[in-house]
């Protein structure tokens, strides 16, 4: 670019005018500084869908993930680029995000706390929350038509639905449809995640762009703010719970989220 504009300049006639030099020089640099600038645009705002699974891994003695479930996630994403092609990125999104946990229980068939059994729950969480990611997005130079990129960072959900169905079976085999109910004030007001992920952009027309990514979501921080049962080496509840009316008195139900989805966006 200076050697361009140094080119040009020689090729003027000699003039002791400054002014006229600086002016041509100023119009040279604006036409170029735009064509520069128009490169990348500074904030980019994108609408997404993204289906895919979840699962709730716990971390206490006895307790067991029992599968994925479908989950989804819609929202808005902002990227504010610093450079063409990095950019700090967040946004705004409704989650929903499902997950199946089974656990050593106790159950009283008379409702006395001086009956309780041990039982084997399998409980299904639904949660709905406000999700907020916030990471780095590292871009490509476009390959043929297309880019790709990278993304890590941290996410944060915060939880304004929170729902538990339970099913337990008896040691004699017979099985107890135990309802459902809302577990909010056993669930934490804000939990925290990793976020890692990566796509392809494609164009689509002027400035509007189609993302395909992969993003998984690993829990850092518990959804759950409960006790977990105290167990035996066998995994059943132990007498102490019993003795204590049933309420868990372990350690807190560590309860970490996890999500891998295909995320859909347009960009404009």
């Amino acid at each position: 670019m200076k050697t361009i504009i140094l080119q040009f300049l020689a090729t003027l006639p000699k003039s002791n005018n400054v002014k006229i030099k600086i002016a041509l020089l100023s119009g040279i640099f604006l036409l170029f500084g735009n064509t520069i600038i128009a490169q990348y645009k500074p904030v980019v705002i994108g609408l997404s869908f993204n289906p895919g699974l979840s699962w709730i891994n716990p971390e206490n003695n006895h307790y067991t993930s029992d599968g994925t479930s479908f989950s989804y996630s819609y929202g808005v994403d902002i990227d504010f680029y610093f450079k063409a092609n990095y950019a700090f990125s967040t946004g705004l999104q409704i989650q929903n995000l499902k997950g199946n946990v089974k656990y050593p229980d106790l159950y009283s068939p008379s409702g006395n706390e001086d009956d309780f059994e041990n039982i084997s729950s399998s409980a299904s969480y639904t949660y709905t929350m406000f999700h907020i990611p916030t990471y780095l997005k590292l871009k490509t130079n476009p390959i043929g038509y297309n880019s790709f990129f990278a993304e890590f960072g941290l996410s944060f959900y915060i939880p304004f639905k929170a729902n538990q169905a339970t099913e337990s079976i008896r040691s004699s085999g017979e099985t107890i449809d135990r309802g459902s109910e809302s577990i909010m004030d056993q669930t934490n007001f804000i939990s925290v995640n990793l976020l890692l992920g990566a796509g392809i952009e494609i164009p689509l027309s002027g400035d509007t762009k189609l993302q395909l990514f992969v993003r998984y979501l690993n829990g850092i921080t518990s959804l759950s703010n409960i006790n977990a049962y105290k167990t035996d080496e066998n995994g059943n509840v132990s007498s102490d719970e019993i003795i204590n009316g049933g309420q868990p008195s372990g350690k807190k139900l560590s309860y970490y989220a996890k999500n891998l989805s295909l995320n859909i966006k347009i960009i404009f």
